[in-house]
């Protein structure tokens, strides 16, 4: 691949590592001759000049996001309106979605420079609610997944799934989980739905705790447009969680809509480890056992 000129440089500063794992990750770029792009928040902590993060955004060929995967979803779902590639370097325990440990930074960025690097492009969801005369409430793009359930969850959730305009399904759940493949290993895997590798053009559709024993988890077409609205919400608040971090209040008689056809963002591959290499050391996929 093409050399990136411009690398972008995110962190958690919650995680206590962050800022010399970051001071370790300027060196390293500009001892590469590629330019960092520092965020502002995190120059600060550096004594470095800094930019605001829309220009680190903006004007970056590459980022590099310090953290946990919690931070690469914040920093995924800003970019999938410009998809740019993203490295996740996980500080502690090594994610799903990161493909460095600290370690291996020093190894992965000599082979970026190199433009000896490949990359995953990834779907995200589109995610409107929309009130009951249809008019738009919010829209945001989801990463992992959304949850749609009573802010209480004391009562159970009465949904009506409409695909694509025709076909519609009717659910009594404690919630739906929708999700694209990258999250089909999140919330959704948790609740008995499958383990879809993440290049797979697919929306997954999850019940958790459904009365009934005939449900299934769906798959369908990363183009399907889905709209979920809920039936007798009475006064109790429903929410879509968005990636576990945004809740979006749906109004009454309200409705969210969801499709895989819009958004995308893009992922540094790991040059040691497979998609599979994960599942098995953190599922213990095919009976692997942890050292």
């Amino acid at each position: 691949m093409e050399p990136p000129r411009r690398i972008g440089l995110i962190a958690n500063l919650d995680k206590p590592e962050a800022c010399a794992v970051a001071r370790d990750a300027v060196r390293l770029v500009a001892g590469l001759s590629l330019e960092p792009l520092v965020e502002e928040q995190l120059a600060a902590r550096l004594g470095e000049s800094g930019r605001p993060e829309p220009e680190v955004l903006n004007e970056s060929d590459l980022i590099v996001v310090l953290g946990g995967d919690g931070t690469l979803l914040s920093v995924a779902r800003a970019y999938c309106r410009r998809p740019v590639p993203l490295l996740g370097v996980k500080i502690g325990n090594f994610g799903f979605l990161a493909s460095a440990s600290v370690p291996e930074l020093p190894e992965v960025l000599q082979h970026i420079a190199n433009g000896d690097y490949s990359t995953s492009r990834r779907r995200a969801l589109a995610c409107q609610v929309r009130d009951k005369s249809d008019r738009l409430v919010a829209e945001t793009a989801a990463v992992n997944d959304v949850y749609i359930a009573r802010f209480s969850a004391r009562r159970l959730l009465h949904v009506r799934m409409t695909v694509n305009g025709s076909s519609t399904i009717e659910f009594r759940t404690d919630g739906i989980i929708v999700s694209t493949p990258s999250g089909s290993t999140g919330h959704s895997l948790s609740a008995g739905g499958p383990i879809v590798v993440p290049d797979v053009d697919a929306t997954i559709v999850t019940q958790v705790c459904p009365h009934t024993l005939a449900a299934r988890p769906l798959v369908l077409r990363a183009d399907d447009r889905l709209r979920f609205e809920v039936t007798g919400q009475g006064e109790e608040t429903v929410v879509a969680t968005v990636d576990g971090q945004l809740n979006l209040e749906v109004p009454p008689e309200g409705s969210v809509e969801l499709c895989g056809d819009k958004y995308w963002f893009i992922l540094v591959k790991s040059p040691r480890r497979t998609y599979f290499d994960v599942l098995r050391n953190k599922f213990y996929l095919g009976g692997l056992q942890k050292p």
